[in-house]
């Protein structure tokens, strides 16, 4: 599944055309955004938010919008595959899609990937990773129809949805399909019948020194059967686990890299990253803004009522 994502990750960087920011800019975002300001009288504070992209309006004109864009979903992807598979279903957890995991543990660092209108989404179903792969598509399919790819890049692009698809499919098998309960009762008593009949077989060759052939068959069974009860569902966060957080923080690494390689500045990533997670932020600024509109013209209307009364 990370070779597809990696891949993924590259065609997007290198594949998508024509998001390279206005002609004659500077394809930096805080300088585009100061310098659009001067000659255009722009808004300084980049815009309006808009609720859609989870960014203020001259921020999606930036160089690479539509790259990172892309690229988000598939961390939002990788990140929903290890709280689904560690049984995290909780609303909660949809509004914990760290960019970076070791950030999650310092407040002050946190930078979260999804914005408000996704999580409204994605915190109603029950697949979630599969939804991040669904916006992911709708992005592709956009740029196959606005001709920024050609045939064999959504072709070759789509090949690597579909296996991460299939990758999601075989994790959920593993994590979902647990070992019946009657087979393991079955092995566990047999082991246990066959390791305490066994010094009785090899006190005729060992004698006293039995216990030890006997010992060493219990560890190798027993330890074994443990063994088997890790490897079962290696998906959590002990030691012997998968490390699957930091696969998605190389994922992330590589992604960006992949982009900068593409020509995208990093101060526009940084940027763009800081907008997102501080997009909760303003949306609940315009909504209490919203509110507060409301109410002064509710109480204007009664005002006016009473009046004519």
């Amino acid at each position: 599944m990370m070779l597809h994502g990696r891949d993924l990750g590259r065609q997007i960087a290198f594949c998508v055309r024509e998001d390279d920011g206005p002609e004659g800019l500077n394809p930096d975002v805080e300088r585009q955004r100061r310098k659009m300001h001067e000659e255009k009288g722009l808004d300084p504070d980049m815009g309006k938010y808009q609720h859609d992209s989870g960014v203020r309006q001259e921020m999606e004109r930036m160089c690479g919008f539509r790259r990172i864009q892309m690229i988000r979903m598939l961390l939002m992807f990788w990140r929903l595959m290890v709280q689904h598979v560690r049984d995290e279903t909780a609303p909660k957890h949809v509004e914990a899609l760290w960019l970076l995991t070791a950030d999650a543990k310092d407040r002050n660092k946190r930078k979260t990937i999804t914005t408000p209108a996704q999580e409204e989404l994605i915190k109603a179903k029950k697949r979630r990773p599969l939804v991040a792969l669904a916006m992911l598509t709708s992005f592709l399919r956009h740029e196959y129809r606005s001709k920024n790819i050609n045939h064999a890049e959504f072709l070759a692009m789509n090949q690597n949805l579909h296996g991460l698809i299939n990758g999601f499919n075989g994790v959920d098998k593993v994590h979902s399909v647990p070992l019946p309960f009657p087979y393991a009762q079955m092995i566990l008593i047999f082991l246990s019948i066959y390791v305490f009949a066994s010094p009785f077989i090899f006190v005729g060759y060992f004698g006293f020194a039995c216990f030890l052939p006997a010992l060493v068959l219990c560890l190798a069974f027993f330890g074994t059967n443990e063994v088997a009860l890790e490897i079962e569902d290696p998906f959590g966060e002990d030691e012997n686990d998968l490390p699957l957080d930091p696969m998605g923080d190389a994922l992330k690494s590589d992604c960006e890299m992949n982009l900068e390689v593409a020509g995208i500045p990093l101060n526009n990533m940084r940027k763009y990253w800081e907008e997102i997670a501080g997009s909760k932020q303003r949306w609940t600024q315009i909504q209490n803004q919203h509110m507060e509109t409301e109410v002064k013209n509710g109480i204007l209307l009664q005002t006016r009522q009473s009046h004519k009364d």
